[in-house]
């Protein structure tokens, strides 16, 4: 069971907790119906729960918050962005391990 649930962001609510309210946080830009987001859901979960309390984690829908993917240069989903203070950290592009996800914010905690 999951200790935190994946919290979908549209525009303002995107500005808000991410580059105004400087959380750090990572920012999942998937869509339902692609099977590698579908895919990589559980992933995002798990790495959630290891940084719960430290790390929020979001999802943003590219069809619904357009304006947003493509300040973020989001060119394929599923796309993985980190966030400290509001900036860019660094970034994943495509299905991958929770390790690797997990070793990407550990460097910048």
């Amino acid at each position: 069971m999951s200790l935190q649930k994946l919290q979908d962001l549209d525009a303002d609510a995107f500005r808000r907790k991410i580059v105004d309210g400087g959380e750090t946080a990572l920012v999942g830009f998937v869509s339902d119906w692609s099977a590698p987001c579908r895919e990589m859901e559980q992933t995002l979960l798990q790495a959630a729960d290891h940084f719960y309390g430290t790390v929020a984690f979001y999802t943003v829908d590219p069809d619904n918050a357009p304006l947003i993917a493509a300040e973020c240069e989001v060119a394929s989903i599923p796309t993985l962005i980190l966030f400290v203070r509001g900036e860019e950290c660094d970034r994943m592009v495509g299905v991958r391990k929770r390790e690797d996800l997990e070793k990407m914010i550990q460097r910048f905690l």
